[in-house]
């Protein structure tokens, strides 16, 4: 039988102490109805706290590209890299949407969460390399940030939407 290294003992005896500290603190958190999130966990706090300054330096630019790429006929590996990249980018932008709840804080999880879905099926789309359907996940995630826009800012802007069949 092989002797344990001093090493694996200093871990072992790291997880026997933390263990039962670990688990305290969350029967606590349980017991008084909060659970850990993510955001709790990490401290997570928006870097922009200006949702329009977010959407012009964030959504706009990538919003942009993927009507320009989307626009053409046909799509080399670059460009569907391109549609690729800001797919992912306008789905997580849902999720970072959820750290800056404005006026109505239920209201604007509900569109920030429809705008990530909808942008989860773009990007999954987009990692098919069909044009169609990556057109229509990308009308419907438009439609998504329309019913946003429309509840949190006056209907401003309307997204112009790109020519889904040629």
């Amino acid at each position: 039988m092989e002797k344990a290294s001093p090493m694996s003992k200093t871990y072992a005896w790291v997880l026997c102490a933390t263990l039962p500290i670990l688990l305290i603190i969350s029967a606590t958190m349980i017991k008084s109805g909060r659970t850990p999130t993510p955001s709790t966990l990490s401290g997570s706090k928006a870097v922009e706290s200006s949702v329009h300054d977010f959407m012009e330096g964030i959504n706009k630019p990538a919003y942009q590209r993927l009507v320009a790429c989307l626009s053409q006929d046909i799509l080399d590996e670059d460009t569907w890299k391109a549609v690729l990249a800001d797919s992912l980018l306008l789905a997580e932008s849902g999720n970072l949407l959820l750290l800056r709840p404005i006026k109505d804080p239920q209201a604007w999880a509900v569109n920030a969460t429809n705008v990530r879905e909808s942008g989860t099926k773009l990007y999954e789309s987009a990692k098919l390399k069909e044009i169609t359907p990556v057109r229509l996940n990308f009308d419907a995630m438009l439609h998504d940030c329309d019913a946003c826009h429309q509840q949190f800012s006056n209907g401003m802007p309307a997204l112009p939407r790109v020519i889904l069949t040629k």
